[in-house]
């Protein structure tokens, strides 16, 4: 989006005639858009007195050991120009260990009585997991992390949309006529990361993102794309690749000017709260309606943000600073003498000569097998450049030790530096992980909570809503069905969400067993099936919350021994369910069993005196597998003696 000036003299009046009302919108969001572009682009004390744009790019480089090209000159051509991966390999370490697990919201319920409601949590709750099983939200969850440690903020924006397109139905007699169907790519819940030069914000001095005054998204896309996504709006036929379209503040007209990409146009999604407004221009054009309101029924912005950690102690940045920025100055120190490593290396394994002749000798002398004739008198004696790796070395590790202080260890990383470790002594390095990623984890758990309230207030507003179709000649409201693979009482089945306007709020007691019953023979043995009535879901109040803890960054191997050991105490309880038990931390620790667990069980008899005791486990006993895994056993030992 650009104002018409004197530099655009070539530009010619455009067709696109918009209304006053729509010209006064366009003069205000194209302020907005002015004013915060040059602040991307002004420097900040804290951002080390660079600009935004200037840091992104800083911290990009950094992350992608980005290494300058070597000097020209060939007196200096041979020195190194290597980078060393300290930095980039800290990031993904900690990206591995929040990742260990893809984290979502818990749920909490409460009706209209301010009374806990634990059945429409554990709806919503269900609900949402379908979302991230049938999104992209594992893939973006992963990506948001390295975004965070890397760049001065992670932005993500959650949506729901339905777009549809035509596509060619092959008819029987080898004919086709067109069809309108759900283009399933660019439809349902949609979540991506904005990248932080994408995003034009009000004010870089409030934190939180649905403070803004007005956020302006600014993409730029394919004309393919857009004509697929936006086709359907009137105005979209001004919209042509390779021209924008400016704006002459003097006289309120409209030009069009070739840009220098031909293939490509500018998508700018304008949202500020105070107005109620979403609207949306494509190369200039605004498709949208002038007055177009945010369609959310919370009216949010649908964004959530976080970052690495804060920049300023008052709370008081957008931004924050990255693990990246926080390792640069070491990793400068560290490329550094990296550099002076390796070329001191090379000067200490060739030397430099000096030559004592009248005959001119140059460095085509230096090649193994080359036999040179020289006068009788001629010295050849090597430079003692005097160098000193060891130090340079010393130096280089005490840099990486203060940078592990600020990241991660070589533990974490998953380098093992004495033999082999048992899984309690892998677990006691991973708390040191829980404890160092904590203020992370909990940065990333804010992240999640913001998300998991959008998410759920799409849920809400577009799921529980049916659809008016005919069936066998009727117009029938239906809804959708949402499958999940639970586990439930031991056994995995498949747990159905039906949402049914035709259930009575009120029931008796008889008609609520007479439904339950009914359910019962719909289930059968692989499923079960959730009955739940819109409206009362709609009205309820959802709390998202999220407690960063073990759980992000326990590892596999750690799983698997407490779930061991959890069985192996159980098994001989007589007050658990043995069946459920074995299946669940047995079968259900190794992933070739989990799915036929059923095939190995069988009822157990009366008079069978306990598994465990058969096995020859006393009560309150670890075997020696989770001994070896956990440690558990050696420390008792320890203590008993």
């Amino acid at each position: 989006m650009k104002y018409y000036t004197e530099k655009n003299k070539k530009a010619t009046p455009s067709s696109y005639r918009p209304s006053k009302k729509e010209r006064e919108v366009y003069a205000m969001v194209l302020k907005h858009f002015d004013r915060s572009w040059e602040n991307m682009y002004k420097p900040f004390q804290e951002f080390n007195n660079r600009s935004l744009i200037q840091e992104i790019a800083r911290n990009q480089k950094l992350f992608n050991t980005y290494q300058k090209p070597k000097d020209a000159d060939p007196e200096y051509s041979w020195r190194s120009n290597a980078v060393n991966p300290t930095t980039r390999n800290k990031v993904i370490s900690i990206v591995a260990h929040i990742t260990g697990s893809i984290l979502y919201p818990n749920i909490y319920a409460q009706n209209d009585r301010q009374e806990e409601d634990k059945e429409a949590a554990i709806v919503m709750r269900d609900l949402i997991e379908w979302v991230v099983n049938n999104s992209d939200y594992a893939m973006t969850f992963l990506y948001a992390v390295i975004s965070a440690c890397v760049n001065p903020a992670v932005i993500i924006h959650q949506e729901y949309v339905e777009t549809f397109r035509k596509i060619k139905e092959i008819k029987d007699s080898g004919d086709w006529e067109y069809k309108e169907v759900l283009d399933e790519a660019l439809s349902g819940f949609i979540q991506s990361i904005i990248p932080n030069d994408e995003l034009l914000i009000e004010n870089f001095y409030e934190p939180d993102i649905q403070k803004q005054g007005y956020l302006i998204w600014r993409k730029i896309i394919s004309y393919d794309l857009a004509e697929r996504k936006y086709g359907h709006y009137k105005n979209f036929k001004y919209v042509h690749p390779g021209i924008e379209v400016l704006y002459s503040e003097q006289n309120g007209a409209f030009y069009e000017e070739y840009s220098q990409d031909e293939y490509s146009v500018e998508q700018v999604w304008y949202y500020n709260a105070y107005k109620d407004l979403m609207l949306l221009f494509v190369n200039g054009i605004l498709l949208t309606d002038c007055e177009n309101p945010n369609p959310r029924i919370d009216k949010m912005y649908p964004m959530a943000k976080t970052f690495y950690e804060p920049i300023s102690p008052d709370a008081r940045f957008f931004y924050g600073k990255s693990l990246v920025n926080k390792l640069g100055p070491d990793q400068e120190v560290i490329d550094k003498l990296y550099q002076m490593i390796i070329d001191g290396t090379y000067l200490s394994i060739m030397k430099p000569l000096v030559v004592g002749s009248a005959e001119g000798i140059d460095s085509s002398i230096v090649i193994p097998g080359k036999v040179t004739v020289l006068e009788q008198e001629a010295k050849i004696n090597p430079i003692d450049v005097g160098t000193n790796l060891q130090a340079g070395y010393n130096t280089k590790v005490e840099i990486e030790r203060a940078m592990t202080e600020s990241s991660s260890s070589v533990q974490q990383q998953g380098i093992s530096q004495k033999g082999g470790q048992t899984a309690y002594e892998i677990s006691a390095l991973e708390n040191n992980a829980r404890v160092m990623l904590g203020f992370f984890g909990k940065m990333i758990g804010f992240l999640v909570r913001d998300l998991g309230m959008l998410i759920g207030t799409d849920i809400i507003q577009y799921l529980t809503v049916g659809e008016m179709k005919e069936v066998s000649g009727k117009d029938t409201l239906t809804f959708k069905r949402f499958n999940l693979d639970k586990i439930s009482k031991g056994k995995r089945k498949t747990r159905i969400i039906e949402f049914d306007n035709e259930i009575p709020e009120e029931m008796t007691p008889e008609e609520l067993e007479k439904r339950s019953f009914d359910l019962l023979k719909q289930e059968g043995e692989e499923s079960e099936i959730v009955k739940v009535l819109p409206g009362l879901f709609r009205k309820r109040k959802f709390l998202f919350k999220i407690e960063p803890g073990t759980d992000m960054i326990k590892s596999d191997a750690l799983k698997k021994a407490f779930n061991l050991e959890l069985y192996d105490r159980a098994i001989n309880n007589p007050m658990v369910d043995q069946l459920a038990v074995t299946r669940d931390f047995l079968f259900g620790s190794y992933d070739q069993s989990r799915d036929r667990a059923d095939e190995y069980m069988q009822e157990p008899q009366e008079q069978r005196s306990g598994l465990a005791q058969q096995a020859g486990i006393a009560p309150n006993q670890t075997t020696p597998l989770v001994e070896q895994l956990t440690g558990v056993g050696r420390r008792e030992t320890v203590i008993r003696q």
